[in-house]
């Protein structure tokens, strides 16, 4: 960017930082700050204290210490945790935030017109606000429809609705008799101009109005919903995009909803104003809007810095379907679990909770579907898998939707719903789907899955798991020694889960690979379950005849398995009544102790 010496920045260049950047998130990248009333507080870093005393205040954008006495703004808090100059700090900021500084550098000619009008525009936009509140007060009409919206005087409050009568210059002689000139009116897009006679008009009539805040609670734009029908009016209408709004990084009530997701960790994306605003009268407070724009790749970049969960409820109408589809394509990786509330039809979430109320909202999103699944099942609907064409479709158009998909564990989770859906093996399908050469970057275990007795390597083995170890060993040895297994035994009857993992893995890794090596295995393979395999590749295996040995194993083992399903039936019996199917199990019991006996007859001969 230059020359630090010589270069300086314009008067006011702390403030157009504090403008654009939220202390409390920034202040989080450093520490863990936690909702204390409309407050947060967290543990102080610049001195050692085990109770909280370090609150940081989202209206006033600075932070104070009660032990050390440390306070200040963003800019103070990054200067004395970088060591560094303020010149410095300054663009260490605007560098993390993706703010380009370049029109705020003393004498440039962009900045002296550009600066000014977006802040006076924020303040026009404000006094417009205060006029349309004022306005909602005292109309009746408008009063009337909120109301039948169930609305409340609460929630007028919470989100500044307003109101507009049907004259054609009420807020524009208003602004002007506070002092702004109409161009600066006209570019906030509050008024319109006619092309015929030159004049100025109000843009929004007979609206109830819904201002528009950024994430720092600045009134950027306006929306406004017609109350009585008129031919060739829009329902809604927007402000046009100015030097303060822009639709495709804007989402309707994240100003709020970003004060809610710490305790939520996630956001829930609607279609409109009104189910923003109904959400939160009803306790869901993490709810935000797309404004009459598709949702973006760039509102997933601006979701992504605040939850790495969103949950899509649009409309249950094919429009809304069309926008859910959209929504989770322009999304793309940039958010890591996106779901799918579905709605019974005719219903909006605004709807939706005025009828069912909280607890059935919440339960819908309890029973959320991931993304992917959701496009699969809407994908199947129309379809007949039991024709070839229908069944091809279903399979090339499944591969694109789940094309992105890395980690081991979920392609493995999804090439079993499909192989149970088509009636086809999880390996042809897991063959089909996903790309063996991709790798797949997996999230490490939590710790309590390490202390699962099936996953430990640690705890005495179980005959069942001592035969499933030992064949295991055989294959990570050599890929000959996979292929004999696979053609003489399914895998896929394996009992303990790290070892079922590891072979199915195995699976695609050979399909293009000779040799095992651990260390491309690690970003598949879960950390207990590379453990597993480092230990028996460093545990030498005496054989003078694998494959003998291995047929050996792979008997041993069908009599553990049998031996199982013989002591499950046993159980199973027990909490029987009818003794019609009792007779049925204990046939089946008998059957399974002549094979038993019929297989270790075998092995001793």
């Amino acid at each position: 960017m230059g020359d630090k010496m010589s270069k300086r920045y314009i008067q006011g260049i702390d403030k157009i930082i504090m403008d654009n950047v939220d202390i409390v998130d920034f202040l989080s990248r450093y520490m863990i700050l936690k909702k204390s009333g409309k407050n947060y507080k967290g543990l102080c870093p610049f001195h050692n204290e085990k109770t909280p005393s370090f609150f940081v205040s989202t209206d006033e954008q600075l932070y104070n210490c009660f032990g050390c006495e440390a306070g200040g703004s963003v800019i103070t808090f990054v200067s004395e945790m970088e060591n560094l100059e303020f010149i410095d700090t300054i663009e260490f900021i605007a560098e993390a935030v993706n703010l380009d500084l370049s029109s705020y550098i003393e004498n440039s000619e962009d900045y002296s017109t550009e600066y000014k009008e977006k802040d006076e525009i924020i303040k026009l936009n404000r006094d417009a606000a205060i006029y349309y509140y004022k306005n909602l007060r005292a109309s009746e009409d408008a009063l009337t429809y909120l109301s039948k919206r169930k609305i409340d005087k609460n929630i007028i409050k919470i989100f500044g609705l307003g109101y507009v009568s049907n004259e054609w210059n009420g807020v524009m002689d208003y602004l002007l008799q506070k002092g702004y000139e109409i161009k600066l009116i006209y570019k906030a897009g509050l008024v319109s101009r006619s092309e015929a006679s030159n004049k100025y008009y109000d843009k929004f009539r007979g609206r109830v109005m819904f201002p528009i805040f950024n994430v720092k609670g600045k009134i950027i734009a306006f929306g406004g919903r017609i109350i009585e029908k008129k031919d060739n009016a829009p329902k809604y209408l927007n402000s046009p995009e100015t030097l303060v709004f822009n639709k495709s990084e804007t989402l309707y009530g994240l100003n709020i909803a970003r004060k809610n997701i710490r305790n939520n960790e996630k956001l829930i994306l609607v279609e409109g104003y009104m189910d923003v605003i109904m959400l939160h009268k009803y306790g869901i407070k993490n709810a935000v809007a797309a404004l009459g724009t598709s949702f973006t790749n760039q509102h997933a970049k601006i979701i992504k810095r605040y939850v790495n969960e969103l949950i899509i409820c649009f409309d249950s109408d094919t429009a809304g379907l069309k926008a859910t589809y959209r929504a989770i394509k322009n999304i793309g990786s940039e958010i890591d679990k996106v779901k799918v509330i579905e709605l019974e039809k005719g219903y909006d979430p605004d709807d939706f909770i005025k009828k069912n109320g909280a607890d059935a909202f919440n339960e819908k999103i309890k029973n959320a579907k991931a993304s992917h699944l959701f496009l699969i099942d809407k994908l199947q609907e129309p379809l007949d898998l039991t024709k070839e064409y229908d069944l091809h479709e279903f399979i090339v158009k499944s591969k694109e939707i789940l094309k992105d998909i890395k980690d081991y564990s979920i392609q493995n989770y999804y090439t079993n719903i499909i192989a149970k859906r088509i009636e086809m093996s999880p390996h042809d399908i897991m063959s089909e789907l996903f790309d063996p050469q991709k790798k797949s970057v997996r999230k490490h275990v939590k710790q309590v899955e390490n202390n699962k007795i099936n996953n430990d390597i640690e705890n005495k083995d179980s005959d069942l798991q001592l035969f499933e170890k030992k064949l295991l060993q055989f294959v990570l040895i050599d890929k000959k020694f996979y292929l004999f297994l696979i053609s003489q035994f399914d895998f896929e009857k394996f009992n303990t889960e790290s070892i079922l993992n590891i072979f199915r893995f195995l699976e695609n890794y050979y399909h293009s690979n000779n040799e095992f090596v651990l260390e491309k295995a690690y970003d598949y393979l879960e950390i207990y379950e590379s453990k597993l395999c480092s230990k028996l590749i460093n545990n030498k295996i005496i054989s003078s005849d694998p494959e003998r040995d291995m047929k050996l194993y792979i008997e041993k083992l069908r009599i553990e398995l049998l031996k199982k399903e013989l002591n499950e039936l046993k159980i199973y019996r027990k909490n029987l009544k009818n003794s019609k199917e009792i007779e049925n199990i204990i046939l089946r019991e008998e059957s399974i102790k002549r094979e038993i006996r019929n297989m270790k007859a075998l092995l001793e001969s």
